[in-house]
């Protein structure tokens, strides 16, 4: 078997490769050519033949062999089976995608040891992208090639689609005359320039809905059915507290009753002594202030079967007495009184408990929707407690907990409901927060799931290394990872971090393009202040990029935003290389159907 020269490798890189008794497992690095996969034990040295491309078929699932923590390509030819793991999920799809590319690539199996390799460089950036969407690969061939990134005909063309030609019309007359009235029959290539251009401040809420639209058929009778929701979950808290109470004073009830006889007791039993024979009362002082009984507290507020916040200080506080009969009359009273608190505290502990089943975990975050309203555009006169920003926006947040219990809530979300409900009713920003919260960016990070967030983290660092180099060697440096700032970014799509004009505009096309658009823009903040961040250390770094200065021009920033070499179908690739998160994407079962339909 031939092994080919280092020039004609299309991708290289490390991975596990498993003994022939199937048990060990060791690392090798392997390269790919155009006919064959080599291997060796270190990097390029001594390479040696694994398998011709043609002579073997990928499997990328069902394998036999599983490997912990890895994830196992299983090459299988007539002759022998070889199984390789890569580390994650995205590198396994990048090697099974540049292997079958190469096995339907035409004439794969007849070529000229002659040939010259520098076709292949030439259109290594167009054709390896579509087969295995990586950046790493782009990175090489550009180094290789010794020229900056180039971007992709695809991100030309968007680049023209963007920029909005000169029309005899105002914006708001476009949208209001040539796109909103016409429907789905509008083109896409006029909508996405005029986002681009800006959505007029008074046709924002208007043009947002429109494009985000309502392919879930959420209607206001569901958004009144979920603000009732919300309502019965207040009640349920609220019960739930009110049991808690009754139960304390209870407690606290008990207390004083066994602290009381006792006492009397006492007195009854120093009088009896003395020859005295009538009734022991036990009143207030001499000098007419009350008498103080001091009790411990018992429990703590996390328990809900004991005292949770104490016993009063003090009894008798209007000179009251606490008379014990010889009878016994006043201790009878005392137990039916007793039993009937008890029985009415058993019902409403039992009314707690079927509440309690009836609302999800997550419906019980609506408590926290009034903590964040006070920090959400608190410097607007819109926002301020009570004002009618602030009621429509919780009254939309809880409607969407109660839709979404399984998400419930997050903290950012207020701000992505608030921005709404500048430019929109209760009902349409409810709505329009289903439709954005479906975007799989905003979804995938408000689940809080370690392995979906720092899937897209990854990708990020991907993407901030391929077009900035510079900067992203200085976060390393420096200690900056993009967990510190990417997230807050994108759980608030900017509007905490950027001045809020600026943040809208970023709004304006992210509704339109999805998820690439939020790459694109982050990757354009970074370039338009690169030479600022290059110069800073830690702190500063992290202190401009959670407040960017509202100084910032929004034609700079789209400038910048335009530099961005990869398109929105690039980085949806290198998305995908992580399988999306579904709901079914963890569920194994095995389905029964029928053996006829007869």
């Amino acid at each position: 078997m031939s092994v080919a020269g280092p020039q004609e490798a299309l991708l290289q890189g490390y991975l596990h490769k498993q003994s022939r008794h199937l048990k060990l497992w060791k690392v090798r690095y392997f390269l790919l050519t155009r006919t064959e996969l080599l291997y060796a034990k270190k990097s390029g040295k001594k390479l040696r033949g694994c398998l011709r491309v043609d002579d073997f078929r990928v499997i990328d699932d069902q394998n036999r062999v599983t490997h912990l923590g890895n994830f196992v390509i299983e090459l299988k030819s007539s002759a022998q089976e070889v199984h390789l793991s890569a580390p994650t999920e995205q590198e396994r799809a990048r090697w099974v995608c540049a292997l079958r590319a190469q096995q339907s690539r035409p004439g794969a199996a007849r070529v000229d040891a002659a040939s010259d390799s520098t076709p292949l460089l030439r259109n290594l950036s167009e054709s390896m992208l579509r087969a295995t969407a990586t950046i790493p690969v782009l990175m090489a061939h550009n180094r290789r090639a010794g020229r900056p990134n180039r971007c992709s005909k695809e991100r030309k063309d968007e680049r023209k689609r963007q920029r909005l030609p000169r029309a005899k019309k105002a914006f708001s007359e476009l949208w209001l005359e040539d796109v909103l009235p016409l429907g789905g029959k509008h083109d896409a290539g006029v909508v996405e320039a005029l986002c681009f251009a800006g959505i007029p401040k008074e046709l924002r809420g208007r043009a947002w809905a429109w494009v985000l639209g309502n392919r879930l058929q959420v209607n206001e009778d569901l958004f009144k059915i979920c603000k009732a929701r919300a309502l019965a979950v207040r009640r349920e808290m609220a019960l739930k507290r009110e049991a808690l109470k009754t139960q304390r004073e209870q407690a606290e009830q008990q207390l004083r009753a066994v602290s009381a006889a006792s006492l009397a007791r006492s007195n009854s039993s120093s009088s009896s002594s003395s020859g005295a024979s009538s009734p022991v009362t036990v009143a207030s002082s001499s000098n007419g202030s009350a008498l103080d009984l001091h009790f411990p507290v018992l429990g703590d507020e996390s328990s809900t079967g004991a005292f949770a916040r104490g016993v009063p200080r003090s009894l008798n506080a209007n000179r009251s007495s606490i008379s014990v009969g010889g009878d016994g009359s006043s201790a009878t009273a005392m137990s039916h009184a007793a039993a009937d608190s008890e029985a009415q505290s058993a019902m409403l502990q039992e009314a707690v408990s079927i509440a309690e089943m009836l609302v999800a975990h997550g419906e019980r975050s609506i408590r926290l929707v009034n903590v964040d309203m006070p920090r959400t555009f608190g410097h607007h006169p819109l926002f301020q407690p009570g004002a009618d920003g602030t009621e429509r926006t919780t009254e939309v947040l809880e409607a969407y907990i109660c839709y979404r219990p399984d998400l419930g809530y997050v903290q950012g979300m207020s701000y992505l409901a608030a921005a709404l409900c500048f430019h929109m009713d209760s009902f349409t920003a409810f709505k329009a927060l289903v439709s954005l919260m479906s975007t799989s960016l905003l979804f995938d990070m408000f689940r809080l799931e370690a392995k979906r967030t720092f899937h897209y983290l990854d990708v990020y660092n991907q993407i901030i290394e391929y077009e900035l180099p510079r900067l992203h060697a200085h976060f390393l440096e420096t200690g900056i990872e993009a967990q510190m700032y990417a997230v807050d970014w994108a759980l608030t799509l900017f509007t905490r971090s950027l001045p809020l004009d600026l943040a809208l505009r970023i709004w304006d096309c992210y509704v339109y393009l999805g998820t690439p658009f939020f790459f694109q823009a982050s990757v354009g903040i970074l370039t338009l202040y690169e030479d600022t961040l290059l110069a800073m250390e830690a702190e500063d770094i992290m202190r401009l990029l959670h407040n960017i200065p509202k100084s910032t021009s929004a034609r700079d920033l789209f400038a910048a935003i335009e530099s961005v070499t990869l398109s929105s179908r690039e980085i949806t690739e290198l998305l995908a290389g992580g399988s999306l998160w579904s709901p079914d994407s963890a569920r194994q079962i095995e389905v029964q159907y029928p053996e006829s339909y007869d």
